[in-house]
Formats: C-alpha cells, structure tokens, sequence
C-alpha cells in the first residue's frame, strides 16, 4: 500500500469581489480560509504586466492592456511563504509586523499571522 506524502489544500485563487467580506472597525478584508487579507495584498495575486483581457482599455498601440499592480502570486504561494519562510520582526506606526521571506517572495502579516496586508516579489 503506498501513501501520497502530498497533501496539498488548493487554496481558492481568485480576485478581490471572489472573496467574503470581514469588516473591523473601518477595515474591510477578504477572509481567504484562515486569514483576512487587506484589498492592496489579493490585488496583488493578480496578473502582472501585459495581457489581452476583455474589459479592459486598450493600450494604444499596444494591442493589450496594463495590469501593473498585479504580482501573480497565489494565496497557496503566501501560505508556503507563512509557513515555511524566514520571519523578521518590524514595528510600523507602532504596529507590529512578521515579514516572511521565502526565496524572492516576501508576506507581511499583523495581529500574530492574522491579517496579510500586502505580499511582493523582492526581484521586480
């Protein structure tokens, strides 16, 4: 009998209206499984740079649209960011904040891992 040592939990990949709503006081958040993720960090999961999409302006002369802000990054690759990267401590505002590293992509999370405020890559 063989076993799958892959358990991999496929997390929902989507945009910020595909999301449930979580307000707290003036902040409102998409509860993606366990977290809550401010609008600046699942904008970011989106495509970057230049793509053909409908419903979006056209580039002139460009024959495609600007999607600028997006990283395409998965909630599964910040997951693995949390879980598996290496963490530093910053205070910002007077908040406390855990930068996860891994490799070239780089979480920032508050209250304890709770909230994801924004995710990047180091190498853009």
């Amino acid at each position: 009998m063989s076993t799958n040592p892959l358990r991999i939990n496929l997390i929902w990949w989507g945009k910020w209206e595909d999301y449930p709503k979580v307000r707290i006081g003036n902040n409102e958040y998409a509860e993606i499984e366990k977290r809550l993720y401010t609008r600046h960090a699942v904008d970011y999961f989106l495509p970057s740079g230049r793509r053909s999409v409908g419903n979006v302006d056209v580039t002139p002369g460009e024959g495609g649209a600007a999607l600028t802000q997006g990283r395409s990054i998965s909630p599964n690759l910040v997951e693995e960011a949390i879980s598996n990267g290496s963490t530093q401590i910053q205070l910002r505002k007077g908040t406390t904040r855990t930068v996860h590293t891994l490799g070239d992509l780089e979480v920032v999370t508050e209250d304890g891992g709770k909230i994801v405020v924004t995710v990047s890559n180091r190498s853009k």
